[in-house]
């Protein structure tokens, strides 16, 4: 396994036939929102512990091939190798606490492996997919649901999906390899994830709402409607 590019065990150039690979994006929802709102020293603490979780969640043939701002390039053998990949790091992520949830995006395909990186039309896929997804879905192609053959994990099929850049629809399922931990909560403000016990609630005419501070707390009573 390896922790990411320049590092001997990533990627390389591969002559003849390009290589089939599962190729997976994974991204922490609201980043943005969590910059804005505990400030830049604070998001790269979260960025850093996730490329922890994720390293710590490789197996011998994973490979993380790069971290790009708040998401991470995955690369696996397989599909069922890549989803299992996926669902360590989701169960990683959630015991976290009060943690961005994550948005993931899987496809399988041909790749060009190039001097630690990897390339091409199924990582162009992969992230086009990990962009359709909200906080805690993990979406994937049908060729990648088709790959991993008899699942262990409920697939639901969401049809063709139009991907930014790309001239034909790409059939999608979403995969439950991330089920929400009971008692989960979201910071409206923030987008952090909040287990039973954690955070402020703050009574609302609506229902009690959660949060991780009274920063996030304060921001919401201000804006929110009576």
């Amino acid at each position: 396994m390896t922790g990411g590019p320049g590092e001997d065990e990533a990627p390389a150039a591969e002559v003849g036939p390009q290589p089939v690979r599962a190729v997976g994006f994974l991204d922490l929802a609201g980043y943005t929102a969590l910059t804005e709102v505990h400030g830049d020293q604070a998001a790269v603490d979260v960025v850093e512990t996730f490329c922890d979780l994720v390293r710590a969640s490789l197996s011998d043939s994973d490979v993380l091939v790069k971290s790009i701002g708040d998401a991470v390039l995955l690369l696996s053998p397989e599909a069922a190798a890549l989803a299992e990949l996926a669902g360590r790091v989701c169960a990683a992520v959630d015991a976290e606490p009060a943690f961005p949830v994550l948005r993931t995006g899987l496809h399988v395909g041909p790749v060009v492996l190039r001097r630690f990186d990897v390339f091409g039309g199924t990582v162009n896929v992969a992230a086009r997919v990990a962009a359709q997804a909200s906080g805690g879905q993990v979406l994937a192609t049908r060729s990648f649901a088709d790959a991993l053959g008899p699942s262990r994990w409920p697939v639901r099929h969401l049809g063709p999906r139009a991907l930014k850049g790309l001239s034909a629809a790409v059939d999608v399922v979403e995969l439950d390899l991330c089920p929400s931990p009971a008692g989960r909560a979201v910071d409206p403000v923030c987008g952090m994830s909040l287990l039973t016990g954690e955070g402020i609630e703050v009574a609302h005419a609506r229902g009690p709402v959660r949060f991780c501070g009274p920063s996030c707390a304060a921001r919401w009573s201000s804006a929110a409607p009576g």
